[in-house]
């Protein structure tokens, strides 16, 4: 791909016009692709984390320290929530970038962005992974909150028989 002189225009003014040439468009590809990966990642390191702290949460440990562990719990779901809707945004900004450069500069169909007219999914994955996991860390949040409330106040939710 050679040089284009014609400069490609942003929806942003602090950010300075460039030249459209194809390294440019291989760093913007690059880094939204880093951004999808850490955008998954996050949930996963965080489940991995609260795993370990509603375990200790919901353990035979003294009251504060279950306690202390089921608000960290929901800190880590409420931390990685917003870091995976970040990761969404800027992964995003770069899609809708490079689907603007392909239209213009591309003789073919875009390849970024939403189109995925060569696939039809069934119901389970026209679902938006994005927003399950969005639930999912939500959720978790949740059952950390409980947990440290249930610790803190005594009520013994989670409490079996056999205790």
């Amino acid at each position: 791909m050679s040089t284009i002189q014609e400069p490609i225009a942003t929806d942003r003014p602090d950010v300075p016009i460039a030249e459209p040439t194809e390294t440019l468009y291989e760093i913007v590809a690059a880094r939204r692709l880093g951004y999808d990966s850490m955008m998954w990642q996050t949930p996963v390191l965080s489940l991995t984390a609260q795993a370990f702290l509603l375990t200790i949460a919901l353990g035979e440990g003294g009251k504060w320290a279950r306690c202390m562990s089921g608000f960290l719990a929901l800190l880590a779901a409420l931390s990685s929530l917003q870091l995976m809707v970040k990761h969404r945004a800027y992964e995003e900004a770069d899609s809708r970038w490079l689907k603007a450069y392909e239209d213009r500069w591309f003789n073919c169909k875009p390849v970024h962005g939403s189109g995925r007219a060569f696939f039809q999914p069934n119901w389970v994955a026209r679902l938006s992974s994005y927003r399950v996991w969005r639930w999912t860390l939500a959720v978790f949040g949740l059952a950390g909150f409980l947990t440290a409330l249930n610790a803190a106040l005594g009520w013994g939710w989670f409490e079996t028989a056999n205790q």
